[in-house]
């Protein structure tokens, strides 16, 4: 995996940049929340191969769909948290289940890059998206992720304080 972190930065582009079509938290998490079960591998209460049954695009959807019911019911409380900094939303099951999906597809795809033990269409064998790109490019991709996140949503910010912002912007007032 690029680190799980660095997952974080392709959320926060795709978060603020489709912001009108998905759901911000759960992309964000979504993008993350595939390398659980490897933390719990990789420090110790559990055994068995990192990238196992939640790293192939029948455990990420199955995942996604359980996340997004999980966001659909909390929603109200992510949107009292992202509420003062522009970033409470609609709570529509669509966009909360394209975000789950984007944020674990986007993770599933830049670790099938890197890892030769995923095999991401299981149940067949194999990794025909291994070595598409160099590590160092998929790093820079996941920084750079990061720097242009923070700067669209800095745009995003400016806009709502400024009350032109047209999008699925929920306010319980």
């Amino acid at each position: 995996m690029p680190l799980t972190p660095y997952h974080l930065g392709i959320g926060i582009f795709l978060g603020v940049a489709l912001f009108r079509w998905l759901d911000f938290p759960t992309l964000c998490i979504g993008t993350m929340i595939v390398d659980l079960r490897a933390i719990a591998i990789y420090f110790g209460p559990f055994a068995g191969n990192l990238h196992g049954p939640l790293h192939t695009m029948l455990g990420g959807t199955l995942l996604a769909g359980v996340f997004a019911v999980a966001m659909f019911k909390t929603k109200p409380i992510w949107n009292r948290i992202g509420a003062p900094f522009g970033l409470a939303q609609k709570p529509t099951l669509y966009h909360i289940a394209a975000g789950s999906l984007v944020g674990i597809y986007s993770h599933l795809i830049l670790d099938a890059i890197m890892h030769a033990d995923m095999q991401p269409f299981y149940p067949l064998s194999g990794n025909p998206l291994l070595g598409l790109m160099y590590l160092s490019e998929v790093y820079i991709i996941c920084v750079a992720g990061f720097l242009f996140g923070g700067l669209l949503y800095i745009t995003h910010l400016y806009r709502w304080k400024k009350g032109g912002f047209h999008t699925n912007y929920y306010s319980d007032k």
